[in-house]
């Protein structure tokens, strides 16, 4: 008689036009898909997008984020970048967040103030901050997620 593999499990936590957040308990690990229709964004909508992940965020306190933000078009202004990274830092830290392994976005106009957004996190020198990497392929990215030890193969700032 053949087995059937366990399927694994999995929560949507929130869903929008702009992104999808999906939790998986057994791994502790937060998923996040980002979509083209980013570039439609406003700094309203924007600000309302990043309250949401904190609130995932807090809800789900995931120990490993993967970040898929290949459709992401949104360009992120100064101002925004500097509210996001005091919004969302502390909350992923403060949640538990020991990892974070990041899929750059395809669109070289939403890209470099992406990776701004990421050095802002880090600048802000939060006591326990976990590593950030940047990955061009998914496959890399997983790898690096849930090892024990950092490996080759992603940007770390």
């Amino acid at each position: 008689m053949r087995q059937m593999s366990k399927a694994i499990e999995k929560t949507e936590l929130y869903s929008s036009k702009f992104a999808c957040y999906v939790y998986y308990p057994s791994s502790q690990a937060l998923f996040s898909d980002w979509y083209k229709a980013t570039r439609d964004m406003t700094s309203i909508t924007f600000r309302e997008e990043m309250v949401a992940w904190v609130r995932v965020i807090e809800k789900c306190k995931p120990k490993y984020i993967y970040d898929r933000c290949l459709d992401f078009e949104y360009s992120i202004t100064h101002d925004e970048r500097l509210w996001a990274a005091h919004l969302i830092n502390p909350a992923m830290v403060h949640s538990g967040v020991i990892r974070y392994a990041h899929l750059q976005p395809l669109s070289l106009f939403a890209e470099r103030p992406v990776e701004l957004l990421f050095e802002e996190f880090l600048n802000m020198q939060l006591p326990n901050q976990y590593p950030i990497k940047h990955f061009v392929s998914t496959e890399m990215a997983l790898a690096w997620l849930f090892q024990e030890e950092n490996m080759q193969g992603g940007r770390h700032f």
